[in-house]
């Protein structure tokens, strides 16, 4: 029994001191399967000659023989240059390798990893979208062959400064940098060279100078979606939402929010001439919307009226010939519904016809019969 105890008291140290080094390591994902993860002890003959590794050296690098058994896990091909998606997310990696032969990526996942750098990408000139968020990276790099890049998602990193994009002036439309450590305006000022940028994140960041931050933002034409989230700026700008959108009337999309064109009218008015010019703008807008209802209307009028004139029937109101049914009751004798009694038309027509009268309606309608309905 004692055996027995020490030796599993021995194996829970040794799994102990290996999570400890991995927690130390800063690995966002927990879901890492434990058998990607080569569990060493830490003591015995083996260890104690062994030398410890640095806290740059790799612990978990990508391999050959992982990225092969990832693309046959997903489906895709064993021959390198036959794949166009790498899935290589929540593993655990701390560094980018032994992706030259994979030259025709063009979308590669490696999200919640343990990276600190980005390397070994300059083979995938053809990359399209590269996912790096949930990592431990500190600063951009190692992009500048993937001139094609269009989208780079770095959300959840440890970025406090934006450079290493002057590659990507002319192809990348989205970037997401939520939740890293940015800011001030030096930090940012790297955007300016996208210029063809339609997506912005900048959610959960630390950025407090919102003037300069919509001073930086203007200077992006092709602008369409911005968030801000999180950031002390937006308590700190008041209007906050009018002014973003007065700043950079190209939005469509602000935070968790559409612009819809009345909203932009608003927003165009009250950057004019204030909250006295937007209720102008909103009774104005009131106007329109009841003149589109009454226009609506008289349409459909006019189609029941040219519908009744097609069938030969006599118009809505009752103000026609001598013929038309005026039954006090409501009743009429055409199973078209030709005669329509509108209460205070005829009514006086109808106390005027004695017992033995009769409408040509009613007439029409029992001809077959012979016989002729009066008015009681």
């Amino acid at each position: 029994v004692t055996v027995s105890v020490l030796y599993w008291l021995r194996a829970a140290r040794c799994h102990a001191c290996t999570f400890i080094k991995l927690f130390h390591r800063r690995v966002h994902d927990t879901t890492v399967p434990m058998s990607t993860i080569a569990i060493t002890h830490t003591d015995g003959p083996a260890a104690s000659g062994s030398p410890k590794p640095t806290d740059d050296s790799p612990v978990n690098p990508i391999t050959k023989a992982v990225i092969v058994k990832s693309c046959v896990d997903h489906g895709f091909y064993r021959t390198p240059s036959c794949n166009e998606k790498l899935y290589l997310h929540h593993r655990g990696f701390d560094q980018i390798c032994d992706l030259e032969e994979y030259t025709e990526t063009k979308v590669l996942w490696l999200e919640a990893n343990a990276l600190r750098r980005i390397e070994g990408l300059s083979t995938l000139k053809d990359l399209r979208q590269l996912y790096l968020h949930q990592n431990l990276l500190s600063r951009i790099e190692g992009l500048e062959e993937l001139t094609r890049l269009d989208s780079l998602n770095l959300s959840d990193n440890n970025l406090s400064f934006l450079s290493g994009l002057d590659s990507q002036a002319e192809s990348l439309t989205m970037l997401q940098l939520k939740n890293n450590r940015l800011q001030t305006i030096d930090g940012l000022e790297h955007l300016q060279v996208l210029r063809k940028l339609t997506t912005l994140d900048l959610g959960g960041n630390r950025i407090d100078d919102g003037a300069a931050l919509l001073d930086l933002l203007a200077q992006l034409p092709a602008l369409k979606s911005l968030h801000l989230t999180g950031n002390p700026c937006v308590r700190g700008i008041k209007n906050y939402r009018k002014t973003v959108l007065s700043r950079l009337p190209q939005l469509l999309y602000l935070d968790e929010k559409p612009v819809f064109a009345d909203e932009r009218r608003l927003v165009t008015a009250w950057a004019q001439g204030g909250l006295e010019a937007e209720r102008e703008e909103k009774k104005k807008m009131r106007a329109e919307e009841e003149e589109k209802v009454r226009q609506r209307l008289d349409e459909f009028r006019e189609l029941q009226r040219r519908a009744r004139e097609e069938r030969g029937l006599p118009p809505e109101d009752g103000t026609t010939d001598e013929d038309t049914d005026s039954d006090p009751s409501g009743s009429s004798g055409d199973e078209d519904g030709g005669d329509v009694w509108v209460p205070g038309s005829t009514a006086s027509n109808a106390t005027q016809r004695g017992p033995g009268e009769s409408t040509q309606a009613s007439s029409t309608a029992h001809s077959d019969t012979g016989s002729v309905r009066g008015d009681e």
